[in-house]
């Protein structure tokens, strides 16, 4: 099974968990997972991907003044 299909299965399934838990949580990984999926899917290497899942799920920092 191509990578793709991995991460789309991925991003499909913490979606329904995030929809059953109701936390923000699940969804900001799902959204890593759909990224990385998109990029499997372009023809991209293991390492983009993995790097773009790592990269996306970081937290900005907030700009409290």
């Amino acid at each position: 099974m191509a990578w793709q299909y991995w991460w789309w299965s991925a991003a499909i399934a913490l979606a329904v968990l995030e929809m059953a838990s109701g936390t923000f949580y699940l969804l900001v990984l799902a959204a890593a997972a759909l990224i990385s999926g998109l990029l499997a899917w372009a023809g991209m290497g293991e390492v983009v991907q993995l790097a773009a899942a790592s990269i996306s799920t970081v937290p900005l920092p907030s700009s409290s003044s």
